[in-house]
């Protein structure tokens, strides 16, 4: 197999108002990379989560820091390697509402397995938990689903302290995309 077969057209980039800072060939090396450490992060975690029996706490921990992680390298990759053209803001809410849905799916695993730790009855399947995610993400928290014991609050925390960075980023990234008058 070819690389061209993996990456037949990279210019799915431009159509949304994108371009890479660097050559499609180094860009192509670069998101292999960016796949297997991302997929390997978010692999760890779930191993994290599915070892909880054995790791007590520390599981929803180590779940926690290496989804952070995973998203703190997406957001350097694009930082690096991408830039948006001349008057093509309109891409920056879907990358914020792209990133929160995947950020959502990333948890969906670790709060189901840990749906003991949240309010009886209120996490019964990968749905529930999922939204859960996203109402957390989002800092909007109805409050129907909420933790009872230290593994869900630290589930909880984690996603709430993202949910927060990814906001900030978002909003520096809009402010840093306004035209500045000049003096």
């Amino acid at each position: 197999m070819s690389f061209k077969q993996y990456f037949p057209k990279i210019d799915i980039v431009k159509k949304f108002g994108l371009r890479a800072k660097i050559s499609t060939t180094e860009l192509k090396v670069r998101f292999f990379k960016f796949f297997f450490v991302t997929f390997g992060l978010i692999l760890v975690s779930l191993v994290c989560t599915a070892a909880k029996s054995s790791l007590g706490l520390y599981s929803q921990i180590l779940a926690s820091s290496f989804i952070i992680g995973s998203y703190i390298y997406i957001l350097n990759f694009l930082r690096e390697n991408i830039e948006i053209e001349e008057n093509k803001y309109w891409q920056i809410p879907l990358f914020y509402i792209f990133v929160l849905m995947m950020l959502a799916l990333a948890f969906v695993p670790m709060v189901y397995m840990a749906k003991e730790s949240f309010i009886i009855g209120g996490i019964t399947s990968e749905f529930d938990a999922f939204y859960f995610n996203i109402i957390t993400l989002s800092s909007v928290g109805y409050g129907e689903l909420h933790p009872i014991n230290m593994a869900g609050k630290i589930i909880s925390i984690s996603m709430a302290v993202l949910g927060s960075l990814h906001m900030i980023v978002f909003l520096s990234l809009l402010l840093d995309k306004l035209p500045r008058k000049s003096e």
